[in-house]
């Protein structure tokens, strides 16, 4: 990201960390400052997009597939979002994308075994919060997701 910016990587940690974390030997792990418009400093909040998107941390290339989020049905459908040119529905609302509360519009909800949406409650099934993601949904996603890049 810095030779992106054309910054020294001294220069970007100056700039963009708030935190960095090193063992010495190599490069070392940046925690970005917040912005004062934002949750991340690189985010454009007029156009809700990454300024350094084709150089993003790999944290955010890997989003949604984090473990917090792949642990449970319910913590992976708690990041869908609704894409900006879709209507919203009253028997399903889900919400929008905002800065502060973010989420993810690329993803789909995850049905439990009896293909019912689980809904913010735990909804049919009773072991949402330790179930997990399947492998097979989350690679599903994943491919829908390249695909539509």
């Amino acid at each position: 990201a810095a030779d992106f910016l054309s910054v020294t990587g001294d220069a970007f940690i100056d700039t963009y960390a708030s935190n960095t974390l090193s063992d010495g030997r190599s490069s070392p792990w940046i925690q970005l400052r917040n912005s004062k418009e934002g949750p991340c400093v690189f985010l454009d909040v007029d156009t809700n997009q990454c300024q350094i998107y084709s150089v993003r941390p790999v944290q955010c290339s890997t989003y949604p597939f984090w473990p917090t989020i792949l642990k449970s049905r319910q913590a992976w459908n708690d990041e869908v979002r609704v894409a900006d040119d879709v209507l919203p529905r009253d028997d399903d609302p889900i919400p929008y994308w905002t800065a502060q509360d973010g989420g993810c519009e690329g993803m789909k909800r995850i049905s439990d075994k009896h293909n019912n949406v689980i809904t913010e409650g735990g909804g049919s099934c009773d072991n949402t919060t330790t179930v997990g993601v399947p492998i097979a949904e989350a690679a599903a996603q994943l491919a829908d997701y390249e695909w539509n890049q």
